[in-house]
């Protein structure tokens, strides 16, 4: 499975230091078959996650959900077609699932 998301607003620095990109502008976060790449750009940060992993994947999704609420951005899901919030966290998790 392939999901992708993007983080949009600004100051995108500190959602990008939470997620451990400190002085880069690739990273790559994995845990147990799920991976994502994530990668800082001017006006976003963009997350490609490929694998499996439900626990994994809400586990990503709520920290970068998280950190972008601490410092007014928003997160979009070109899935959904529409920014998304904690409480669309079961929704995308089983999109993401199935």
């Amino acid at each position: 499975m392939s999901y992708d998301l993007r983080v949009i607003g600004a100051p995108l620095t500190s959602v990008w230091e939470g997620l451990g990109g400190a002085g880069e502008d690739e990273l790559l976060w994995t845990r147990g078959d799920l991976a994502a790449q994530l990668l800082l750009t001017p006006g976003e940060i963009g997350v490609g996650v490929v694998g499996d992993g439900a626990r994994e994947f809400e586990e990503l999704l709520r920290e970068v959900l998280r950190l972008a609420d601490g410092v007014g951005a928003r997160v979009h899901d070109p899935q959904f077609g529409r920014d998304i919030g904690p409480a669309d966290v079961p929704a995308v998790v089983e999109f993401f699932a199935s």
